[in-house]
């Protein structure tokens, strides 16, 4: 096999990847999505941090609850939106509470002072610690003049740093989820790397299939490059990655059910190609038991290399699969017009 060869062969190989990946992703996507889990560890966190009263307030609060359409759950939480509905529901209690006494009329909107007496009131519903944190930023911003700047900012970068082992948490979780669909999507499908690298390498023409079906991907923009980058945000939902729009989120999340069809037709046009994908007639028939033992012991390291492999995600098998596109069809260079070796038959 020469040079070229070789490297159908290695395309060929990840772009098999590539399609179980895509297909591992939607099904991760799809149970994240079916058990609310970024929204139910973002809910409790809040419940666990505030106590029930205040967290669920906090839940309601319209400038939280506006960021999801109706009947769902926030599952990201801007850090300038939780400071500013964290605030105002403490001077809001306040308020009310000032009003039921049958006090003076106070202003419904907080400035520096109001806001201390809001949070110096018994009744605020914040956790001691919590009360004591934000009374001590205050006292602080004192000295520059009595601004909310500093509270708002203490509050931002304590919320960004929860947030940040919340997300910790949560990777953890759907790692686990990932292995896990990895492994049933790898034996669902006897996906078998040492099987399907022995049959590129005795099957030459179906590499060469395979590595130019992966070149169609990497070019072809309007399926395969806008799927990649619906891909990647639902990736980067998925692992908390706190920079991703709520609206895009949702936006991709509704597009790219759309297409789910993907993964299915991904995997069709591999079957089609009779790749030894599947466990019809994958059991050989042998006559001695060490050969059976043999036989189990490289389908155990191959459908492992496999699983290995799958965990990387689509879009990383995508980016590599276009790097050795880009070798490949650099060394696939035309033909001369012209070659001055061939002998030339004189005339007559």
């Amino acid at each position: 096999m020469d040079n070229l060869g070789i490297l159908d062969l290695v395309i060929g190989l990840f772009f098999i990847y590539f399609v179980l990946s895509v297909i591992c992703t939607a099904v991760v996507e799809g149970i994240a999505q079916f058990k609310d889990l970024r929204s139910g560890y973002l809910n409790q966190w809040i419940r666990d941090a505030f106590g029930e009263n205040l967290g669920d307030s906090l839940l309601e609060h319209g400038l939280i609850k506006g960021l999801t359409p109706k009947s769902r759950k926030a599952d990201y939480i801007p850090a300038h939106v939780f400071s500013a509905a964290l605030i105002d529901l403490i001077y809001c209690k306040f308020r009310e509470s000032k009003q039921v006494e049958g006090e003076d009329q106070i202003s419904g909107t907080y400035d520096f002072d109001r806001l201390e007496a809001a949070l110096l009131y018994y009744d605020n519903l914040l956790p001691v610690d919590m009360k004591h944190y934000l009374l001590q930023a205050l006292e602080e911003s004192k000295t520059s003049g009595g601004s909310l700047t500093l509270i708002k900012k203490r509050l931002e970068d304590w919320y960004g740093q929860a947030m940040e082992r919340l997300t910790g948490a949560y990777k953890k979780r759907t790692r686990y989820m990932t292995w896990i669909v990895a492994i049933l999507v790898t034996f669902a499908t006897n996906a078998d790397t040492v099987v399907l690298s022995k049959y590129l390498e005795n099957n030459p023409e179906v590499s060469k299939q395979l590595a130019d079906a992966a070149e169609k991907a990497t070019k072809d923009s309007t399926l395969y490059q806008q799927n990649m980058e619906k891909l990647k945000v639902i990736l980067s939902k998925m692992e908390g990655d706190t920079t991703v729009n709520q609206d895009s989120i949702v936006n991709v999340i509704s597009k790219w059910k759309e297409n789910q069809e993907l993964a299915n037709s991904l995997y069709k046009s591999l079957y089609n190609m009779g790749l030894p994908l599947g466990w019809k007639n994958a059991i050989p028939r042998e006559d001695a038991v060490w050969d059976y033992v043999k036989w189990g012991c490289l389908k155990i390291i191959g459908l492992l290399i496999t699983a290995l492999a799958l965990t990387l995600g689509a879009p990383f098998w995508f980016d590599t699969i276009n790097k050795l596109v880009n070798i490949r069809s650099a060394g696939n260079k035309p033909a001369s017009a012209t070659n001055p070796k061939v002998n030339q038959t004189p005339a007559g």
